[in-house]
């Protein structure tokens, strides 16, 4: 009789055990069923990150034909013929010391009109800052920059408004100088102007769209 009772004791704390399991077919069932369920999909990718813009890029010079060769031999031995080095240092001072005729022949014989020296003046920078109109003329037609800068970021007009010299003024303007170019220290043709008490350039640039930044 107590071996009877053992069994049916052990038997009823393993019921609840058995009851909690499930059999082969129940997990086979299962495992299709959960199969069966369409997979979630992948979140989108991110979007790409916008390639920056390319800068543009100035095209190299064109390289003069066989004419214009000839033609620019022909201005160096005329150079040559008066003593005159084609170089750009004598270009320069050809600008600075204001011999249009020498400085149409130094183009004509293939100089780089926006040649610099150590100080990054140009020939247009030297002939605006003396008052030389007829070369600043022949240089801005022989392809000068008209808004180079210096080394520390003067213009020809910063130069030529800093003197006073009207006409220069209105020939650079004319062929679009930046009459509110700044250098590093914030100096505009405005302001050389006014520095100066030039009251006529003064007026003349802000007509042309001067900022008046002076205080």
């Amino acid at each position: 009789m107590r071996r009877e009772q053992i069994v049916a004791s052990v038997f009823l704390f393993l019921l609840p055990v058995i009851g909690c399991q499930q059999g082969p077919g129940e997990t086979e069932q299962a495992a299709q069923q959960e199969a069966s369920q369409p997979a979630e999909a992948p979140p989108p990718p991110a979007p790409a990150a916008p390639a920056p813009a390319a800068l543009p890029q100035e095209p190299p010079p064109a390289e003069p034909s066989a004419e214009q060769q000839q033609a620019q031999a022909e201005a160096r031995r005329k150079l040559e013929e008066r003593g005159v080095q084609f170089s750009e240092a004598a270009f320069l001072q050809s600008a600075q010391k204001g011999d249009a005729a020498l400085v149409a022949e130094f183009l004509a014989a293939g100089i780089n009109p926006n040649a610099k020296d150590a100080d990054g003046w140009t020939a247009l920078m030297w002939a605006a800052d003396n008052g030389h109109l007829e070369v600043v003329k022949v240089l801005l037609q022989g392809g000068a920059d008209v808004n180079a800068r210096d080394s520390v970021g003067n213009t020809a007009l910063t130069w030529a408004a800093g003197k006073g010299y009207m006409e220069i003024a209105t020939v650079l303007v004319e062929h679009g100088a930046d009459v509110n170019a700044e250098n590093e220290s914030g100096r505009t043709p405005l302001t050389a102007a006014d520095q100066y008490r030039h009251t006529a350039m003064v007026e003349f640039l802000l007509q042309k769209g001067a900022r008046d930044t002076r205080r």
